[in-house]
């Protein structure tokens, strides 16, 4: 389950219109198989999508979510585009900005990490060399072949690690690898086991000296308490929980039971970051640099700046604007 680089990601963007106001969610074609995610699938899943949308008074999204996921149960991604459309819109024609909406809208206490995939040691350094003295890196270490590469970043920076293990590791080899990481600068673990071994991440947890943080484990708010005892924090993704509306039930599930908060990405322009933004006043880790990945970005809002620091667009609704020639490829029919 390790990511390696992608050349490109396609990626659907959703405009939901209203009164002259436009609201504008994502949704990109990654992980296919598991996501139901290819293009042409989330395209017709929006086609038979058309005539709930003609027909529902515009809202808080919020309360509409159980009857928008109900039509879109097999689509996370797109139910997650549509869904922060419509926080959009409502921002928009509340003339207010989503964060507002929410109660989110305090100041952001952390910066965000910047991802490193896993790739050939010398390119990994590159890509480290691209973005010097960030203050956290997020490293993808898949198994512990991989910890020499580790070592080699960390001879060229004193910043902290985030160390992801996308699911990749053998309980006794995390274990053993521990120490080590401890001694590399690794400050947070993410999902280092698969999914179905919850009794041996208590082992990894018990054991580990920083942080250890659920993300492939949580799809919903509903999966954050068998977490507490495995996990120290869950990673929340508004693409794998369905959007906003779910991500703050997460975000909400995840406090009362005594855990962190990370608000991560998945492979995302800064549409979908405008709208993870939304959430980075709760955050005690972030990790939301997607978009700084692009050559190409469709669009502007929120951004990251040099030093990881969070920076809002005023702009009601999530901040996110399609540049104008991305624009004119929309089709609102």
């Amino acid at each position: 389950m390790a990511d390696h680089g992608f050349d490109a990601i396609p990626a659907l963007v959703v405009a939901v219109e209203h009164d002259g106001k436009v609201g504008i969610g994502e949704a990109p074609a990654f992980r296919v198989t598991r996501y139901n995610s290819e293009l042409s699938t989330m395209r017709a899943a929006l086609e038979d999508l058309r005539p709930w949308l003609a027909t529902t008074e515009p809202g808080p999204p919020g309360p509409l979510w159980p009857a928008l996921r109900a039509q879109l149960a097999e689509h996370p991604f797109v139910l997650h585009a549509v869904d922060v459309a419509l926080w959009d819109l409502w921002g928009k024609l509340q003339d207010r900005t989503v964060r507002a909406l929410l109660g989110t809208d305090g100041p952001v206490r952390t910066v965000t990490a910047y991802s490193i995939g896993l790739d050939e040691p010398r390119t990994m350094l590159r890509k480290m060399h691209d973005r010097p003295d960030w203050p956290i890196y997020k490293i993808k270490v898949a198994g512990p072949e991989h910890l020499d590469t580790l070592a080699l970043l960390r001879s060229e920076t004193d910043a902290p690690f985030y160390v992801d293990g996308n699911c990749s590791w053998q309980p006794k080899d995390i274990l053993a690898a521990l120490g080590a990481m401890a001694e590399l600068g690794v400050t947070l673990l993410e999902q280092p086991l698969p999914i179905p071994l919850w009794d041996e991440m208590r082992d990894v947890r018990k054991e580990a000296a920083f942080p250890v943080i659920a993300d492939e484990s949580v799809t919903s708010a509903g999966d954050v308490p068998r977490c507490r005892d495995g996990f120290d924090g869950v990673n929340i993704k508004l693409p794998k929980l369905g959007g906003l509306s779910p991500a703050m039930d997460t975000a909400r599930t995840a406090r009362a039971q005594g855990l962190a908060i990370m608000v991560g990405c998945m492979p995302e322009s800064t549409v979908g970051i405008s709208a993870t933004a939304q959430l980075a006043a709760w955050a005690d880790h972030l990790d939301m640099d997607s978009a700084l990945l692009l050559q190409d970005d469709p669009a502007t809002g929120v951004a990251i700046d040099d030093e990881g620091h969070v920076r809002f667009s005023p702009a009601p609704g999530t901040g996110a604007r399609l540049r104008p020639e991305v624009w004119g490829l929309l089709s609102l029919a």
